[in-house]
């Protein structure tokens, strides 16, 4: 179980035309996806999430009882397409329900090569790993990420992109994405300290 004080980032891949929730006889509906990462200073941990086929409405409610949940300190949302509303659609309830979560809309690439292209090096590094807690969500993001490339149904990859992106300003980088602006966080004091006495 990982402490209920780190600091939580989610990251959502929302899926919502009529056709995407029906599906049609060759092809299954899309997912809404929402993943949690957690920050444990260093590594980002991918803690759990949601993956399933929900309507508007319904997608709107898991992200505000995840939210509710985890306290995530930044969210970031997929705005292309129908994201876009999805997204307006949060920033409406958040003021009628008296609530505020930071949202940072995403524009992703169309090529979802190139994302994982990026997300690779962070797990190959160590710098994101994957919560050993064994549900549903994990073993699912799990088995895509390793077959990645030979499904096409794989929003977990890109709730988890998304969330890395609500929390890119912790990762080590040489320059920023195009999606987010460089912020440098600042040293961890007790860590200064360890490495002080080695």
């Amino acid at each position: 179980m990982i402490k209920t004080d780190f600091d939580r980032f989610i990251g959502v891949d929302f899926a919502q035309r009529l056709k995407e929730l029906i599906g049609s006889r060759n092809d299954d509906p899309d997912h809404f996806a929402l993943a949690v990462l957690v920050n444990t200073n260093p590594v980002l941990v991918v803690e759990d999430g949601f993956d399933g086929v929900v309507s508007m409405g319904e997608a709107e409610e898991v992200f505000f009882t995840w939210a509710g949940l985890k306290r995530p300190v930044r969210s970031a949302i997929e705005v292309n397409a129908a994201g876009a509303n999805y997204y307006q659609n949060l920033q409406r309830r958040m003021i009628t329900r008296g609530m505020y979560f930071q949202i940072s809309p995403i524009t992703t690439t169309r090529n979802k090569g190139v994302r994982m292209t990026e997300m690779a090096p962070d797990f190959q590094s160590g710098t994101m790993k994957v919560s050993d807690e064994g549900t549903p969500f994990l073993k699912r993001f799990e088995a895509l990420w390793l077959a990645f490339g030979t499904r096409a149904k794989d929003d977990p990859l890109d709730a988890v992109y998304l969330a890395r992106q609500a929390a890119y300003y912790l990762l080590p980088h040489d320059k920023p994405s195009a999606n987010q602006s460089h912020v440098t966080a600042p040293p961890n004091p007790f860590r200064q300290i360890e490495m002080a006495y080695r």
